[in-house]
Protein backbone atom coordinates (compact mmCIF):
# COMPACT_ATOMS: atom_id res chain seq x y z
CA UNK A 1 0.00 0.00 0.00
CA UNK A 2 1.24 3.37 -0.75
CA UNK A 3 -0.13 6.35 0.27
CA UNK A 4 0.66 9.29 2.49
CA UNK A 5 2.42 7.12 5.43
CA UNK A 6 5.07 6.63 3.19
CA UNK A 7 5.82 10.04 3.94
CA UNK A 8 5.69 9.78 7.67
CA UNK A 9 2.16 10.95 8.23
CA UNK A 10 -0.95 9.23 9.02
CA UNK A 11 -4.05 11.18 8.44
CA UNK A 12 -6.36 8.25 8.72
CA UNK A 13 -5.06 6.95 11.80
CA UNK A 14 -8.11 5.84 14.46
CA UNK A 15 -10.34 6.04 11.90
CA UNK A 16 -12.82 3.06 11.10
CA UNK A 17 -14.31 0.48 13.52
CA UNK A 18 -12.07 -1.77 16.19
CA UNK A 19 -11.26 -4.93 14.49
CA UNK A 20 -13.69 -7.55 15.82
CA UNK A 21 -11.66 -10.13 17.88
CA UNK A 22 -10.49 -13.55 15.92
CA UNK A 23 -12.54 -16.14 16.70
CA UNK A 24 -10.14 -19.66 16.76
CA UNK A 25 -8.77 -20.24 13.80
CA UNK A 26 -9.08 -24.30 13.54
CA UNK A 27 -8.58 -25.01 9.95
CA UNK A 28 -5.62 -24.03 7.20
CA UNK A 29 -7.71 -22.58 3.88
CA UNK A 30 -7.02 -24.18 1.24
CA UNK A 31 -8.70 -22.84 -1.88
CA UNK A 32 -11.36 -20.03 -2.44
CA UNK A 33 -13.17 -20.14 -5.29
CA UNK A 34 -16.15 -17.65 -5.86
CA UNK A 35 -18.50 -16.66 -8.62
CA UNK A 36 -19.71 -12.80 -8.23
CA UNK A 37 -22.61 -11.34 -10.01
CA UNK A 38 -22.18 -7.48 -9.96
CA UNK A 39 -25.34 -4.92 -9.96
CA UNK A 40 -24.13 -1.78 -11.21
CA UNK A 41 -27.85 -0.46 -11.00
CA UNK A 42 -28.40 -1.76 -7.07
CA UNK A 43 -24.79 -0.97 -6.37
CA UNK A 44 -25.14 -4.85 -4.61
CA UNK A 45 -23.32 -8.45 -5.55
CA UNK A 46 -24.57 -11.88 -5.37
CA UNK A 47 -22.63 -14.80 -4.91
CA UNK A 48 -21.60 -18.35 -3.94
CA UNK A 49 -18.36 -18.93 -2.57
CA UNK A 50 -16.85 -22.60 -1.91
CA UNK A 51 -13.72 -22.60 0.54
CA UNK A 52 -11.88 -25.71 0.91
CA UNK A 53 -10.03 -26.13 3.74
CA UNK A 54 -8.18 -28.46 5.76
CA UNK A 55 -9.07 -28.99 9.85
CA UNK A 56 -6.05 -28.33 12.43
CA UNK A 57 -7.87 -29.72 15.35
CA UNK A 58 -10.46 -32.69 15.96
CA UNK A 59 -14.11 -31.55 16.37
CA UNK A 60 -13.27 -28.31 14.92
CA UNK A 61 -15.27 -25.34 14.38
CA UNK A 62 -14.76 -23.48 11.13
CA UNK A 63 -15.44 -19.59 11.42
CA UNK A 64 -15.61 -17.22 7.95
CA UNK A 65 -15.38 -13.94 8.01
CA UNK A 66 -18.30 -11.92 6.75
CA UNK A 67 -19.89 -8.38 7.05
CA UNK A 68 -23.38 -7.20 6.93
CA UNK A 69 -24.87 -9.63 4.29
CA UNK A 70 -27.71 -12.21 3.60
CA UNK A 71 -26.70 -15.54 3.69
CA UNK A 72 -29.02 -17.73 1.41
CA UNK A 73 -27.63 -21.54 1.58
CA UNK A 74 -25.00 -22.91 2.86
CA UNK A 75 -23.18 -26.48 2.03
CA UNK A 76 -20.70 -28.97 3.49
CA UNK A 77 -19.24 -31.79 1.66
CA UNK A 78 -16.34 -33.54 3.07
CA UNK A 79 -12.99 -34.60 0.92
CA UNK A 80 -15.37 -38.11 -0.54
CA UNK A 81 -18.23 -36.01 -1.96
CA UNK A 82 -20.56 -36.60 0.64
CA UNK A 83 -22.94 -34.01 2.01
CA UNK A 84 -22.29 -33.42 5.84
CA UNK A 85 -25.49 -31.89 7.51
CA UNK A 86 -24.28 -28.75 9.52
CA UNK A 87 -26.41 -25.98 11.02
CA UNK A 88 -24.51 -22.97 10.48
CA UNK A 89 -23.98 -20.63 13.04
CA UNK A 90 -24.52 -16.75 11.69
CA UNK A 91 -24.22 -13.37 13.48
CA UNK A 92 -23.45 -10.06 12.11
CA UNK A 93 -19.43 -10.73 12.08
CA UNK A 94 -19.65 -14.08 10.67
CA UNK A 95 -20.68 -17.96 10.03
CA UNK A 96 -19.65 -20.46 11.69
CA UNK A 97 -19.96 -24.81 10.46
CA UNK A 98 -19.60 -27.02 13.96
CA UNK A 99 -17.85 -29.90 12.35
CA UNK A 100 -18.60 -32.51 15.08
CA UNK A 101 -16.59 -35.47 15.14
CA UNK A 102 -14.64 -33.95 12.54
CA UNK A 103 -11.17 -35.40 12.59
CA UNK A 104 -7.67 -33.37 12.53
CA UNK A 105 -6.57 -33.08 9.15
CA UNK A 106 -10.05 -33.75 7.46
CA UNK A 107 -10.37 -31.58 4.08
CA UNK A 108 -14.14 -30.28 3.29
CA UNK A 109 -15.58 -27.49 0.81
CA UNK A 110 -18.49 -25.14 2.50
CA UNK A 111 -20.50 -23.82 0.40
CA UNK A 112 -22.17 -20.36 0.52
CA UNK A 113 -24.86 -18.67 -1.08
CA UNK A 114 -25.15 -14.65 -0.69
CA UNK A 115 -26.13 -11.02 -1.26
CA UNK A 116 -24.87 -7.93 -0.28
CA UNK A 117 -25.29 -4.47 -0.85
CA UNK A 118 -21.23 -3.77 0.72
CA UNK A 119 -20.68 -0.95 3.11
CA UNK A 120 -17.20 -1.59 2.47
CA UNK A 121 -14.32 -3.81 0.41
CA UNK A 122 -16.09 -3.61 -2.64
CA UNK A 123 -16.84 0.28 -4.46
CA UNK A 124 -19.06 0.88 -7.28
CA UNK A 125 -18.99 4.12 -8.95
CA UNK A 126 -20.87 5.86 -11.37
CA UNK A 127 -19.15 7.01 -14.79
CA UNK A 128 -20.07 10.15 -13.34
CA UNK A 129 -17.87 10.37 -10.81
CA UNK A 130 -14.76 8.64 -12.73
CA UNK A 131 -12.70 11.29 -14.42
CA UNK A 132 -10.96 11.95 -16.32
CA UNK A 133 -12.59 8.41 -17.42
CA UNK A 134 -16.08 8.04 -18.37
CA UNK A 135 -16.98 4.30 -17.52
CA UNK A 136 -19.24 2.93 -14.75
CA UNK A 137 -16.59 0.95 -12.65
CA UNK A 138 -16.35 -1.47 -9.45
CA UNK A 139 -12.73 -2.19 -7.86
CA UNK A 140 -12.38 -4.03 -4.63
CA UNK A 141 -10.06 -3.28 -1.42
CA UNK A 142 -9.38 -5.89 1.10
CA UNK A 143 -6.49 -4.48 3.10
CA UNK A 144 -6.62 -4.35 6.61
CA UNK A 145 -9.76 -6.76 6.89
CA UNK A 146 -12.18 -5.36 4.35
CA UNK A 147 -12.15 -8.91 1.78
CA UNK A 148 -14.89 -9.94 4.80
CA UNK A 149 -17.40 -7.52 3.05
CA UNK A 150 -17.75 -8.77 -0.03
CA UNK A 151 -16.65 -12.31 0.00
CA UNK A 152 -17.15 -14.61 3.25
CA UNK A 153 -13.84 -16.20 3.71
CA UNK A 154 -11.05 -16.41 6.31
CA UNK A 155 -9.98 -12.49 6.17
CA UNK A 156 -6.53 -12.18 8.22
CA UNK A 157 -3.60 -12.00 6.83
CA UNK A 158 -1.71 -15.54 8.32
CA UNK A 159 -3.51 -17.83 5.90
CA UNK A 160 -2.93 -18.51 2.28
CA UNK A 161 -4.96 -19.99 -0.43
CA UNK A 162 -4.93 -20.58 -3.78
CA UNK A 163 -7.92 -18.34 -5.56
CA UNK A 164 -10.55 -18.64 -8.64
CA UNK A 165 -13.12 -15.98 -9.41
CA UNK A 166 -15.59 -16.13 -11.64
CA UNK A 167 -16.93 -12.64 -12.36
CA UNK A 168 -20.21 -11.60 -14.26
CA UNK A 169 -20.60 -8.08 -15.24
CA UNK A 170 -22.98 -6.20 -17.67
CA UNK A 171 -21.81 -7.14 -21.17
CA UNK A 172 -19.26 -5.48 -23.01
CA UNK A 173 -17.08 -4.53 -19.68
CA UNK A 174 -13.39 -5.96 -19.02
CA UNK A 175 -12.43 -7.58 -15.71
CA UNK A 176 -9.14 -8.22 -14.09
CA UNK A 177 -8.39 -10.21 -11.16
CA UNK A 178 -5.43 -12.29 -10.02
CA UNK A 179 -3.79 -15.00 -11.32
CA UNK A 180 -4.00 -15.90 -14.92
CA UNK A 181 -7.41 -15.52 -17.18
CA UNK A 182 -8.84 -18.89 -17.56
CA UNK A 183 -11.23 -17.58 -20.15
CA UNK A 184 -14.01 -14.33 -20.98
CA UNK A 185 -17.21 -15.12 -22.76
CA UNK A 186 -20.89 -13.46 -23.63
CA UNK A 187 -23.85 -15.19 -21.81
CA UNK A 188 -26.92 -13.03 -22.56
CA UNK A 189 -26.74 -9.70 -20.75
CA UNK A 190 -23.28 -10.23 -18.88
CA UNK A 191 -19.69 -10.58 -19.93
CA UNK A 192 -17.92 -13.61 -17.86
CA UNK A 193 -14.63 -13.30 -16.80
CA UNK A 194 -13.07 -16.44 -15.07
CA UNK A 195 -9.57 -15.71 -13.10
CA UNK A 196 -7.17 -18.25 -11.66
CA UNK A 197 -4.51 -17.75 -8.95
CA UNK A 198 -2.98 -21.40 -8.45
CA UNK A 199 0.28 -19.96 -6.26
CA UNK A 200 -1.09 -19.41 -2.66
CA UNK A 201 -1.74 -15.33 -0.91
CA UNK A 202 -3.66 -13.79 2.10
CA UNK A 203 -7.20 -13.18 1.13
CA UNK A 204 -6.77 -9.27 1.15
CA UNK A 205 -5.17 -9.25 -1.56
CA UNK A 206 -7.90 -11.10 -3.72
CA UNK A 207 -8.88 -7.97 -6.09
CA UNK A 208 -11.53 -7.14 -8.70
CA UNK A 209 -11.78 -3.81 -11.21
CA UNK A 210 -14.49 -4.07 -13.48
CA UNK A 211 -15.43 -1.70 -16.25
CA UNK A 212 -14.88 -0.43 -19.56
CA UNK A 213 -11.08 -0.39 -19.77
CA UNK A 214 -8.65 -0.62 -22.30
CA UNK A 215 -5.45 -3.00 -21.55
CA UNK A 216 -2.23 -1.70 -22.69
CA UNK A 217 0.72 -4.17 -23.06
CA UNK A 218 4.22 -3.64 -21.07
CA UNK A 219 6.41 -5.60 -22.23
CA UNK A 220 7.12 -8.86 -20.25
CA UNK A 221 9.30 -10.87 -17.77
CA UNK A 222 10.33 -14.59 -18.93
CA UNK A 223 6.94 -14.97 -21.04
CA UNK A 224 4.89 -13.51 -18.21
CA UNK A 225 2.92 -10.40 -19.56
CA UNK A 226 2.55 -7.24 -17.95
CA UNK A 227 -0.15 -4.82 -18.60
CA UNK A 228 -1.66 -1.60 -17.46
CA UNK A 229 -5.61 -1.34 -17.33
CA UNK A 230 -6.87 2.13 -17.49
CA UNK A 231 -10.17 3.13 -18.28
CA UNK A 232 -10.99 3.59 -21.88
CA UNK A 233 -9.76 7.66 -23.25
CA UNK A 234 -7.50 8.24 -20.63
CA UNK A 235 -4.24 5.46 -22.77
CA UNK A 236 -2.26 8.02 -23.31
CA UNK A 237 -1.98 9.29 -19.71
CA UNK A 238 -1.68 5.67 -18.36
CA UNK A 239 1.10 5.14 -20.70
CA UNK A 240 3.10 8.44 -19.67
CA UNK A 241 2.49 7.16 -16.04
CA UNK A 242 3.23 3.50 -16.02
CA UNK A 243 5.16 2.65 -18.99
CA UNK A 244 8.52 0.57 -18.74
CA UNK A 245 7.50 -1.38 -15.59
CA UNK A 246 9.19 -4.52 -17.01
CA UNK A 247 12.55 -2.62 -16.32
CA UNK A 248 12.08 -2.65 -13.03
CA UNK A 249 10.39 -6.30 -12.97
CA UNK A 250 13.61 -7.14 -13.90
CA UNK A 251 15.64 -5.12 -11.17
CA UNK A 252 13.83 -6.74 -8.39
CA UNK A 253 14.42 -10.13 -9.89
CA UNK A 254 18.24 -9.36 -10.38
CA UNK A 255 18.94 -7.79 -7.11
CA UNK A 256 16.98 -10.11 -5.11
CA UNK A 257 17.88 -13.66 -6.90
CA UNK A 258 14.38 -14.05 -6.92
CA UNK A 259 12.27 -14.43 -10.04
CA UNK A 260 8.88 -12.79 -10.37
CA UNK A 261 6.32 -15.13 -9.14
CA UNK A 262 3.05 -14.34 -10.62
CA UNK A 263 1.67 -15.61 -13.89
CA UNK A 264 1.12 -11.80 -15.08
CA UNK A 265 1.49 -8.11 -13.48
CA UNK A 266 -1.14 -5.71 -14.53
CA UNK A 267 -1.67 -2.28 -13.03
CA UNK A 268 -5.47 -0.93 -12.90
CA UNK A 269 -6.06 2.65 -12.25
CA UNK A 270 -9.32 3.80 -10.64
CA UNK A 271 -11.14 6.76 -9.59
CA UNK A 272 -12.03 7.60 -6.03
CA UNK A 273 -9.46 5.03 -4.62
CA UNK A 274 -8.68 5.72 -0.89
CA UNK A 275 -4.72 5.41 -0.88
CA UNK A 276 -1.89 5.48 -3.79
CA UNK A 277 -2.15 2.06 -4.63
CA UNK A 278 -2.53 -1.33 -3.16
CA UNK A 279 -0.42 -4.46 -4.14
CA UNK A 280 -3.01 -6.94 -4.60
CA UNK A 281 -0.85 -9.93 -6.22
CA UNK A 282 -0.61 -9.66 -9.83
CA UNK A 283 -2.73 -7.11 -10.01
CA UNK A 284 -2.30 -4.13 -8.91
CA UNK A 285 -4.73 -1.11 -7.79
CA UNK A 286 -3.26 2.69 -8.70
CA UNK A 287 -5.24 5.88 -8.01
CA UNK A 288 -5.61 7.23 -11.65
CA UNK A 289 -4.68 10.64 -9.97
CA UNK A 290 -1.62 9.33 -10.02
CA UNK A 291 -2.01 9.63 -14.12
CA UNK A 292 -0.97 12.66 -16.19
CA UNK A 293 -0.30 13.77 -19.73
CA UNK A 294 2.86 12.88 -21.71
CA UNK A 295 3.75 16.55 -21.51
CA UNK A 296 3.99 17.34 -17.61
CA UNK A 297 6.68 14.24 -17.55
CA UNK A 298 9.11 16.86 -16.71
CA UNK A 299 6.97 17.87 -13.57
CA UNK A 300 4.82 15.10 -12.23
CA UNK A 301 6.09 11.12 -12.20
CA UNK A 302 4.34 7.99 -10.78
CA UNK A 303 7.76 6.30 -10.20
CA UNK A 304 7.56 6.41 -6.84
CA UNK A 305 4.07 4.47 -6.74
CA UNK A 306 4.69 1.90 -9.13
CA UNK A 307 8.52 0.92 -7.98
CA UNK A 308 6.93 0.92 -4.65
CA UNK A 309 3.62 -1.12 -5.21
CA UNK A 310 5.88 -3.78 -7.15
CA UNK A 311 8.25 -4.22 -4.59
CA UNK A 312 4.76 -5.45 -2.87
CA UNK A 313 4.64 -8.23 -5.74
CA UNK A 314 7.95 -10.03 -3.38
CA UNK A 315 7.37 -8.51 0.17
CA UNK A 316 3.89 -8.35 1.46
CA UNK A 317 2.49 -11.03 -1.34
CA UNK A 318 4.48 -13.97 -1.71
CA UNK A 319 5.87 -13.66 1.70
CA UNK A 320 3.39 -11.89 3.87
CA UNK A 321 3.22 -10.39 7.61
CA UNK A 322 0.94 -12.75 9.62
CA UNK A 323 -0.21 -9.15 11.89
CA UNK A 324 -0.06 -6.42 11.68
CA UNK A 325 1.99 -5.26 14.11
CA UNK A 326 4.87 -6.56 11.87
CA UNK A 327 3.86 -4.98 9.07
CA UNK A 328 7.30 -3.63 8.26
CA UNK A 329 7.90 -6.61 6.69
CA UNK A 330 5.28 -5.87 3.65
CA UNK A 331 5.78 -1.89 3.81
CA UNK A 332 9.77 -1.43 4.82
CA UNK A 333 10.44 -3.66 2.42
CA UNK A 334 8.35 -2.16 -0.13
CA UNK A 335 9.45 1.07 0.53
CA UNK A 336 13.58 0.27 0.84
CA UNK A 337 13.34 -1.58 -2.92
CA UNK A 338 12.45 1.97 -4.84
CA UNK A 339 15.39 3.29 -4.08
CA UNK A 340 17.40 0.72 -6.33
CA UNK A 341 15.53 1.92 -9.00
CA UNK A 342 16.44 5.48 -8.37
CA UNK A 343 20.02 4.28 -8.39
CA UNK A 344 20.00 2.46 -11.34
CA UNK A 345 18.24 4.80 -13.69
CA UNK A 346 19.56 8.26 -11.99
CA UNK A 347 23.15 7.60 -10.19
CA UNK A 348 24.32 6.73 -6.85
CA UNK A 349 23.80 11.02 -5.56
CA UNK A 350 20.27 10.50 -6.70
CA UNK A 351 20.33 7.37 -4.93
CA UNK A 352 21.84 8.97 -1.48
CA UNK A 353 19.56 12.32 -1.53
CA UNK A 354 16.40 9.71 -1.93
CA UNK A 355 17.64 7.50 1.31
CA UNK A 356 18.22 11.32 2.98
CA UNK A 357 14.75 11.70 2.05
CA UNK A 358 13.55 8.40 3.79
CA UNK A 359 15.82 9.03 6.84
CA UNK A 360 14.33 12.02 7.56
CA UNK A 361 10.69 10.16 7.27
CA UNK A 362 11.85 7.60 9.15
CA UNK A 363 12.74 10.02 12.03
CA UNK A 364 10.02 12.71 12.38
CA UNK A 365 7.42 9.19 11.96
CA UNK A 366 9.40 7.05 14.66
CA UNK A 367 9.75 8.74 18.04
CA UNK A 368 7.01 7.98 19.68
CA UNK A 369 6.36 4.37 20.04
CA UNK A 370 8.64 1.02 18.61
CA UNK A 371 8.44 -0.54 15.82
CA UNK A 372 6.74 -3.77 17.01
CA UNK A 373 4.05 -2.68 19.39
CA UNK A 374 0.71 -4.40 20.20
CA UNK A 375 -1.44 -1.89 21.36
CA UNK A 376 -3.64 0.28 18.98
CA UNK A 377 -7.12 0.99 18.06
CA UNK A 378 -7.34 -0.06 14.84
CA UNK A 379 -4.84 -1.95 12.38
CA UNK A 380 -4.73 1.48 10.44
CA UNK A 381 -2.60 2.46 13.39
CA UNK A 382 0.42 0.85 12.31
CA UNK A 383 0.54 1.90 9.21
CA UNK A 384 2.98 4.79 9.86
CA UNK A 385 6.76 6.33 9.41
CA UNK A 386 7.57 3.24 11.68
CA UNK A 387 6.36 1.07 9.29
CA UNK A 388 7.15 2.84 5.82
CA UNK A 389 10.68 5.26 6.20
CA UNK A 390 11.50 3.47 9.66
CA UNK A 391 11.21 -0.14 7.70
CA UNK A 392 13.18 1.05 5.19
CA UNK A 393 15.98 3.20 7.15
CA UNK A 394 16.78 -0.29 9.21
CA UNK A 395 17.34 -2.54 6.29
CA UNK A 396 20.19 0.38 5.17
CA UNK A 397 21.54 0.18 8.28
CA UNK A 398 21.60 -3.94 8.63
CA UNK A 399 22.64 -3.74 4.70
CA UNK A 400 25.63 -0.77 6.01
CA UNK A 401 26.62 -3.81 8.79
CA UNK A 402 26.80 -6.68 6.63
CA UNK A 403 27.93 -5.63 2.95
CA UNK A 404 25.64 -5.12 -0.04
CA UNK A 405 26.63 -8.31 -1.64
CA UNK A 406 25.93 -10.43 1.78
CA UNK A 407 23.00 -8.62 1.67
CA UNK A 408 21.25 -9.43 -1.37
CA UNK A 409 22.27 -13.06 -0.82
CA UNK A 410 20.68 -13.28 2.94
CA UNK A 411 17.33 -11.77 0.89
CA UNK A 412 17.54 -14.14 -1.74
CA UNK A 413 17.81 -17.27 0.97
CA UNK A 414 15.03 -15.38 3.33
CA UNK A 415 13.21 -15.05 0.29
CA UNK A 416 13.33 -18.96 -0.67
CA UNK A 417 12.15 -20.31 2.33
CA UNK A 418 9.11 -18.03 3.43
CA UNK A 419 8.02 -17.84 -0.16
CA UNK A 420 4.29 -18.20 0.01
CA UNK A 421 4.51 -18.31 3.73
CA UNK A 422 3.98 -15.66 6.52
CA UNK A 423 6.91 -13.90 8.48
CA UNK A 424 7.21 -12.35 11.77
CA UNK A 425 9.99 -10.23 12.80
CA UNK A 426 11.50 -12.79 14.61
CA UNK A 427 11.73 -15.46 11.98
CA UNK A 428 12.88 -12.85 9.93
CA UNK A 429 16.31 -12.10 12.04
CA UNK A 430 16.41 -16.07 12.68
CA UNK A 431 16.46 -16.39 8.71
CA UNK A 432 19.20 -13.45 8.28
CA UNK A 433 21.16 -14.42 11.52
CA UNK A 434 21.91 -18.06 9.89
CA UNK A 435 22.27 -16.71 6.77
CA UNK A 436 25.01 -14.21 7.71
CA UNK A 437 26.32 -15.88 10.03
CA UNK A 438 26.16 -13.42 12.94
CA UNK A 439 23.65 -12.77 15.84
CA UNK A 440 21.50 -10.20 14.78
CA UNK A 441 19.52 -10.09 18.20
CA UNK A 442 20.85 -7.20 19.70
CA UNK A 443 20.28 -5.38 16.22
CA UNK A 444 16.35 -6.59 16.72
CA UNK A 445 15.94 -5.63 19.59
CA UNK A 446 16.81 -2.30 20.01
CA UNK A 447 15.70 -1.27 16.33
CA UNK A 448 12.37 -2.83 16.72
CA UNK A 449 11.52 -3.16 20.64
CA UNK A 450 13.15 -0.01 21.98
CA UNK A 451 10.78 2.86 22.54
CA UNK A 452 11.89 6.33 20.84
CA UNK A 453 15.33 6.78 18.81
CA UNK A 454 18.83 7.04 19.59
CA UNK A 455 20.22 10.78 21.08
CA UNK A 456 23.88 11.04 20.41
CA UNK A 457 25.07 14.39 22.44
CA UNK A 458 28.87 15.54 21.65
CA UNK A 459 30.34 17.91 24.35
CA UNK A 460 33.98 19.34 23.69
CA UNK A 461 36.20 20.89 26.30
CA UNK A 462 39.06 22.25 24.99
CA UNK A 463 40.82 19.41 23.03
CA UNK A 464 38.81 16.35 24.04
CA UNK A 465 34.98 15.20 22.89
CA UNK A 466 32.69 13.22 24.87
CA UNK A 467 30.32 11.46 22.51
CA UNK A 468 27.51 10.21 24.97
CA UNK A 469 23.88 8.25 24.00
CA UNK A 470 20.91 8.93 25.70
CA UNK A 471 17.75 6.78 24.77
CA UNK A 472 17.94 3.86 27.08
CA UNK A 473 18.26 0.58 25.21
CA UNK A 474 20.58 1.54 22.62
CA UNK A 475 24.00 1.04 21.60
CA UNK A 476 25.19 2.67 18.62
CA UNK A 477 28.20 2.89 16.46
CA UNK A 478 28.82 6.72 15.61
CA UNK A 479 31.17 7.93 12.31
CA UNK A 480 32.65 11.06 13.27
CA UNK A 481 34.35 13.66 10.80
CA UNK A 482 37.55 14.79 12.83
CA UNK A 483 38.94 18.27 11.35
CA UNK A 484 42.26 19.16 11.56
CA UNK A 485 44.49 22.30 10.58
CA UNK A 486 41.08 23.76 9.11
CA UNK A 487 41.24 21.25 6.02
CA UNK A 488 42.29 17.97 6.99
CA UNK A 489 39.52 15.62 7.33
CA UNK A 490 39.34 11.82 8.48
CA UNK A 491 36.42 9.73 10.00
CA UNK A 492 37.04 7.48 12.87
CA UNK A 493 34.10 5.55 14.95
CA UNK A 494 33.50 4.90 18.30
CA UNK A 495 30.56 2.52 19.93
CA UNK A 496 28.77 4.60 22.67
CA UNK A 497 25.43 3.38 25.04
CA UNK A 498 23.36 4.32 26.81
CA UNK A 499 25.60 3.14 30.14
CA UNK A 500 28.78 3.98 28.28
CA UNK A 501 30.14 6.84 26.29
CA UNK A 502 33.10 7.55 24.64
CA UNK A 503 36.24 9.86 24.86
CA UNK A 504 38.66 11.19 22.00
CA UNK A 505 41.46 13.68 22.57
CA UNK A 506 42.47 15.55 20.13
CA UNK A 507 45.34 17.57 18.60
CA UNK A 508 45.37 21.53 19.36
CA UNK A 509 42.87 23.60 16.69
CA UNK A 510 41.11 20.13 15.69
CA UNK A 511 37.22 20.00 15.82
CA UNK A 512 34.61 16.78 15.43
CA UNK A 513 31.59 16.71 13.50
CA UNK A 514 28.70 14.16 14.08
Amino acid sequence: MFWEAYLGLNPLAGAGKRPVPKTAHQYDLRNVKFDLTLDFQKQAISGLVTNTITTTAANAVIHFDKGPMTIESTKVVDSKGRTVLVKAVVTPTGISFPLKGSKKGSSYAITISYKATPEAGIYFIPSSRSFPGNTDLVFSQGEMEDTRYWLPTYDASDDKATTEGTIRVPKGMSVLSNGALVSKKDVGTYSVWNWKQDLPMSTYLISIVAGNYSIIPDGEFKGKPIEIWTPKGTEEMAKASFSGTDKIVELYSRLTGVDYPWAKYAQALVPEFMFGGMENTSATTNTIGSAFPENSKSVLSAEGLNAHELAHQWFGDLITTPAWPHIWVNEGWATFMPHFWVRETRGEDAFHLDRYNTYMGAYFGGMAHPMIRTEYEVPMDLFDGNAYPGGATRMFMLMHEVGEEPFWKACQAYLEEYKFKNVTTEQFFAKWSKQLGRNLDGFRKQWYYTKQLPKVKLVQNGDSFEISQLTKGYEVEVELQVISDGKQSTRTRVKVSDRQSAALTLAPGSTVVL
